[in-house]
């Protein structure tokens, strides 16, 4: 837990680099971490990098031993960062 709240802590910090790495450390020691994958999509979309937000939580379904719950939790951030986020200066519905 100690890995995980040093990477929350940086983020919240603004460090989205260094808890982005922290993160990647603790999944290569502890795949089975939702909330490490969740965190760390939430950083890449911070980041702007909705694909590799994505890709994170696309890694995160394969992974065996998560919980219903933790699968419900990565399938609703996967949704999420693919969905393509509007355009600036195009508003939705509107022509």
């Amino acid at each position: 837990k100690y890995t995980f709240t040093l990477a929350f802590y940086q983020k919240e910090q603004g460090d989205l680099k260094a808890a982005a790495a922290t993160l990647q450390a603790l999944l290569e020691k502890r795949p089975v971490s939702a909330d490490a994958y969740l965190l760390l999509a939430e950083i890449y979309g911070q980041q702007g990098n909705r694909s590799e937000a994505a890709a994170v939580l696309r890694q995160a379904q394969q992974v065996e031993g998560l919980s219903p719950q933790d699968r419900a939790r990565i399938a609703v951030m996967l949704q999420k960062w693919s969905t393509p986020e509007p355009q600036e200066g195009h508003k939705t519905g509107n022509r």
